[in-house]
């Protein structure tokens, strides 16, 4: 799979045709200048575009991404070029504080390693990459972040461990480029630039260059519908709590004995033998069990699923179940149920036990018990959702999307221009700002660019077969 990066640079394709697999973002701005307002300086001076220079104060010695997102946008791949100056040390975190060493890394040029590598319930796959000429790219991915806010931190650390991160500066130096967040519905992660605009979108035009012939390229395109509504908002409307309470993402088991799930009813009328699809987006809290299911009329249609390692438990007859991981590195948990009475469909979601029980398991709870559930879809039919691409947001309406499209490329010389004609269809919207989650993920302010990223999602799942070539 070949990953097409629509920026300003360009794209060498393989010589056998082409595959669209992602899409890339940057949310950061000016990510190859620090000197700009947009990143706070702590206790630090800048030089020219690149270098901090650390001062007398005591505390952290850091740039602060500024725009901070609310936690619960989800997982980030944050991502700095760092290249040594006097200083040894680098320090990260998703934290403007960097108050905790769960969530504070540190990296030494000399061995080139991490030393503080936090905890895996906020950050995870730590990444070392040499790019050249001393540059360094250090990643990592933020899962959870404590704060109300979370930003991209980056400085200067006086030693290897977590306490030497707030120290008293005497004038070292540190190199810092290419700084990129990038959110978890953005399936590649290479490195695009940005400048002069913050929290950027992007643009429906890119440079390409290809070696065969020039046409267009017609890519696989397919329809989904959400039936979902409040799709990844627990607290909305839709959904009707039963000893549980829902914030965002995450559902806690309230204290007692009893069941504990959320539940949101789909449709009326269904038919025996009609096919729905249930799938949304987990990992464990403080409980490892997840318990889903169709409780709309008997006989009741569940599965059980082990979140600690995306195992099955359990599940009834006439439910087809498929866990897999996502490059997130969250489950996708995917039930194709064929009903086998009429009436009604309900997805139900909630906490389940180490064995597989046909409704929600009635268990002892004490008030702690969390699960993380993001992304809720339902639809008529087998899904063709996949674990990295294909979910539909909905707010208090349902939503048909079509993914897929056109890519049309121009011949101007040995650089070609790319124009996107994404076929992106929207049924069933209200009003633009019932995207806002989508949309906020980049940038709040940029409502003028909102098409752009659309047009994006729409491609994540498209496939250009060159075989098909114009």
């Amino acid at each position: 799979m070949t990953t097409l990066l629509l920026n300003k640079g360009a794209v060498q394709p393989p010589k056998n045709g082409w595959t669209l697999d992602a899409f890339a973002i940057n949310s950061c701005g000016y990510s190859e200048d620090i000197s700009q307002a947009d990143w706070t300086k702590l206790n630090v001076s800048v030089t020219g575009t690149d270098m901090i220079t650390d001062d007398a104060t005591s505390g952290l010695h850091v740039i602060i991404e500024g725009g901070a997102r609310p936690n619960s946008d989800g997982p980030y791949w944050r991502f700095a070029e760092v290249k040594q100056g006097t200083a040894r040390y680098v320090v990260l975190s998703p934290v403007a504080s960097a108050a905790s060493s769960a969530y504070t890394l540190i990296y030494d040029f000399d061995t080139n390693a991490w030393t503080e590598e936090g905890n895996t319930t906020y950050v995870k796959d730590l990444s070392i990459e040499d790019k050249g000429d001393g540059w360094i790219r250090l990643g990592y991915l933020e899962v959870q972040a404590t704060g109300s806010y979370d930003n991209h931190v980056v400085g200067i650390s006086s030693g290897p461990n977590f306490a030497d991160r707030s120290y008293s500066g005497s004038g070292d130096t540190l190199y810092i480029r290419k700084l990129q967040a990038t959110p978890l519905y953005a399936s590649s992660t290479a490195y695009i630039q940005t400048q002069q605009i913050a929290n950027p979108s992007f643009p429906t035009e890119g440079r390409v260059r290809t070696e065969g012939p020039v046409g267009t390229f017609e890519s696989q395109k397919f329809t989904v519908e959400n039936l979902a509504t409040d799709a990844n908002d627990l607290t909305g409307l839709a959904w009707g709590e039963i000893n549980v309470t829902p914030g965002k993402n995450l559902l806690t088991a309230d204290a007692g004995t009893h069941k504990a799930f959320t539940s949101d009813t789909i449709a009326t009328g269904v038919a025996v033998g009609d096919v729905y699809s249930f799938t949304v987006k987990a990992l464990p809290g403080t409980h490892d069990y997840l318990w889903i299911g169709d409780r709309g009329n008997l006989p009741l249609l569940s599965a059980t699923i082990d979140l600690s390692d995306g195992s099955i438990v359990g599940s009834e007859s006439g439910v087809d179940v498929e866990v897999t991981k996502g490059r997130d590195g969250r489950w996708l948990v995917k039930l194709d149920i064929t009903r086998s009475w009429a009436g009604t469909v309900s997805l139900n979601i909630g906490f389940g036990g180490a064995s597989h029980s046909v409704d929600a398991p009635s268990a002892a709870y004490a008030g702690t018990e969390t699960l993380q559930i993001w992304d809720m879809q339902v639809e008529e039919g087998a899904s063709q959702r996949t674990a990295d691409a294909g979910f539909v947001l909905t707010s208090n309406a349902t939503r048909t999307l079509t993914f897929g499209g056109n890519v049309i490329y121009v011949n101007k010389g040995a650089v070609q221009d790319t124009k996107l004609d994404t076929g992106f269809d929207v049924a069933g919207a209200t009003a633009w700002d019932e995207y806002g989650e989508l949309q906020r993920q980049i940038d709040a302010r940029k409502r003028n660019q909102r098409n752009q990223l659309l047009q994006l999602v729409a491609l994540t799942m498209g496939t250009i077969d060159n075989d098909r070539r114009g």
